[in-house]
């Protein structure tokens, strides 16, 4: 079966540490590792314990797709936004977070 990135998120959201799209033969580009989720090699959405961090720095139109999808998905109150996460960054994304 084909697992498309909206059941991935939402998979992501009830608390899967592992999973990626597409099939076993021909896996896709988004996948969860632990509590981050992973569009290429670049962490996007990150779980923490009371919300989520979302990585909205602009890579590609399929990221950019992902991205309104996850936002879609998750009230806005529940996520904080980061920008100018590198791309291939191997970090967490509360590296990214302003000093408010």
């Amino acid at each position: 079966m084909n697992k498309t990135m909206k059941t991935l998120i939402n998979e992501f959201l009830d608390g899967s540490i592992e999973g990626i799209t597409g099939s076993s033969s021909s896996p896709g580009n988004l996948k969860i590792k632990g509590d981050q989720l992973i569009h290429f090699s670049t962490p996007i959405f990150e779980r923490m314990e009371n919300y989520y961090i979302l990585n909205m720095t602009r890579y590609s139109i399929q990221t950019g797709r992902l991205q309104k999808l996850i936002m879609e998905l998750v009230p806005e109150k529940n996520i904080v936004v980061v920008l100018k996460v590198p791309m291939d960054y191997h970090g967490s994304l509360k590296n990214y977070m302003s000093e408010a």
